[in-house]
């Protein structure tokens, strides 16, 4: 039967009805979600974690190393240069992978980066992994350290989570229905602080964290990939890349009946949905075509800005080095490491409360038929996460986020004066560890997951994968000069570090507040005209 002569407008029952597809997603689409989650983005999170708590293991074996081969004792700024050298180097694979995954997602599917990315950790990174652990122990005995293999260890898996940021948000938020799109968009933000947490677990001193097992920590993961790498073979392709880039519309069908609990009405509607796309949509588009095109200036910016700006925010910094800001507020090194794991886990359960009650709210306000106007309802806006428009639930956020900065700034002054007069005022520790862990909260109301996934709701899919490349690049920039500047910056500045983290963020309000569409509800051929004008866009009208 011809899909034009088949399809009928939705009347307000089946658009209620398409609304509450939430209940009635089905495994398979829970499955790929879940897989994808813990085998590609938690390991991400993990190498970002795992370095903090081991680091003064790692600093004084890379010291020994020189001393050893080369006869050198690094001085406290070399070693800090260095240690930032190989906290930072993962980060540069991960551009890299930004960048290649463009290409790969539109020439070879949206499917093929996250199992090549599994496939690439596990034939490279198992091996390396295995490698050090039984290199570290000959080395110990025999005196030498070769601190370029600590290098190689980092930098070996960053490809691919480089792959899977730029990619995965992609992927789900095209198998996903429209009503669950905002709640499977989120799953690659919170996979990345779930493997954060996971990394601070394993290595506390309690289980890797030790001189003689840190090594053990650093690679533990690979565990966790190999055992999802098992249900990769069931994933399926992304319907829309199918449909719309190659063309291959039976298997999206087949792959929509999978996805959808073979219901066809829901299916039938989403054809049409990509069918309009696809008379509207252009051929795929290379990420050179994408930057030179005007009309997604403003796109670029915002998803460069989100995606950098989320990392200048300096969360990782606390990620990377939240240990040693700790102990240099009075903590001792068991307490500063649990207090870090604190940190985790608080970040984590905010991150998985603002998707779960994100949904919660959209459908309890549908349920009761209030007005989707941005400009009505800015502060339950705020506290229901995207629920009416991004806008307000930024701007709102984000103030806290930057005035909690500042807070942070000044607390990091007394963090200084502290070692001195700790048994003076030993609540100077606590209130750090509060500060700290305020941060964070600020951080995941506010940013948070959301820049993993506004690119694939302001384009349409032929700029798409691009347009995600680019963003994921911004992220992974951001986060190495984050990561390579932060200790050299702290020693030299004191607590006046946190200041250009405080300026990122008031800029990135400021760019929000004029320039970011409202998203919830509409395609991206909706979204795409409202700001393809560049910096003459006015985005900013009320939700009809």
């Amino acid at each position: 039967m011809d899909q034009k002569t088949s399809f009928l407008p939705p009347s307000p029952q089946s658009e209620q009805s398409r609304f509450n597809e939430v209940e009635k997603m089905g495994f398979l689409l829970l499955i790929v979600a879940l897989t994808t989650t813990f085998g590609t983005a938690v390991p991400v999170g993990y190498t970002i974690g795992v370095v903090n708590a081991p680091a003064e293991y790692m600093r004084n074996w890379c010291n020994a190393s020189f001393l050893d081969r080369y006869g050198v004792t690094l001085t406290e700024n070399s070693l800090d240069i260095l240690w930032a050298s190989i906290v930072s180097v993962f980060l540069i694979g991960g551009c890299a992978g930004s960048l290649g995954g463009a290409w790969i997602a539109d020439n070879l599917g949206r499917y093929v980066p996250h199992s090549q990315s599994i496939a690439f950790v596990i034939r490279r990174e198992s091996i390396a992994g295995a490698g050090i652990m039984l290199i570290h122990q000959i080395c110990k005995k025999a005196q030498k350290g070769p601190r370029t293999r600590l290098l190689d260890l980092r930098i070996r898996p960053s490809f691919a989570s480089g792959l899977t940021t730029a990619t995965l948000p992609m992927y789900l938020l095209e198998l996903a229905p429209l009503a669950l799109r905002g709640a499977l968009g989120v799953f690659c933000s919170i996979g990345v602080t779930g493997g954060v947490v996971v990394g601070q677990v394993f290595s506390l001193q309690e289980i890797f964290g030790t001189d003689e097992l840190w090594h053990w920590a650093l690679s533990f993961y690979v565990v966790l990939v190999i055992v999802c790498f098992v249900a990769a073979p069931w994933w399926p392709e992304s319907p829309k890349y199918l449909y719309l880039t190659a063309n291959r519309k039976d298997d999206a069908k087949t792959v929509l009946l999978r996805l959808r609990g073979n219901d066809p009405n829901f299916v039938q509607y989403e054809l049409e949905e990509m069918n309009q796309e696809l008379v509207e949509k252009s051929d795929t588009r290379s990420v050179k075509s994408v930057i030179s095109d005007p009309a997604l200036l403003l796109p670029i910016v915002l998803v460069c800005a989100l995606q950098g700006g989320q990392q200048l925010s300096g969360v990782n910094a606390v990620f990377y080095y939240s240990v040693s800001i700790f102990e240099s507020a009075g903590l001792s090194s068991t307490n500063a490491k649990w207090a870090n794991l604190g940190a985790g886990c608080l970040n984590l359960a905010t991150a998985f409360f603002h998707a779960t009650s994100h949904e919660v709210c959209q459908q309890t306000t549908h349920q009761f038929n209030i007005v989707h106007r941005k400009w009505h309802f800015p502060v339950y806006s705020h506290l229901c996460g995207q629920l009416h428009s991004p806008v307000p639930y930024f701007i709102g956020s984000e103030l806290c986020s930057v005035s909690h900065r500042a807070a942070i700034m000044s607390l990091g002054a007394l963090a200084q004066w502290s070692g001195n007069f700790i048994d003076y005022a030993s609540w100077l520790a606590y209130a750090c560890i509060a500060c700290v862990l305020l941060y964070i909260l600020f951080y995941q109301i506010g940013l948070g997951p959301i820049p993993y996934f506004i690119g694939s709701e302001l384009c349409d899919v032929s700029s798409r994968a691009g347009l995600m490349s680019l963003g994921s690049l911004a992220s992974w920039s951001g986060n190495f000069l984050v990561g390579i500047s932060f200790p050299i910056l702290q020693s030299l500045w004191g607590a006046w570090v946190f200041l250009p983290f405080v300026i990122v963020c008031f800029l990135l309000v400021l760019l929000l507040f004029f320039y970011l569409p409202e998203t919830r509800g509409k395609q991206a051929s909706e979204v795409a005209p409202l700001v393809s004008r560049g910096f003459r866009s006015k985005p900013r009208v009320p939700f009809q």
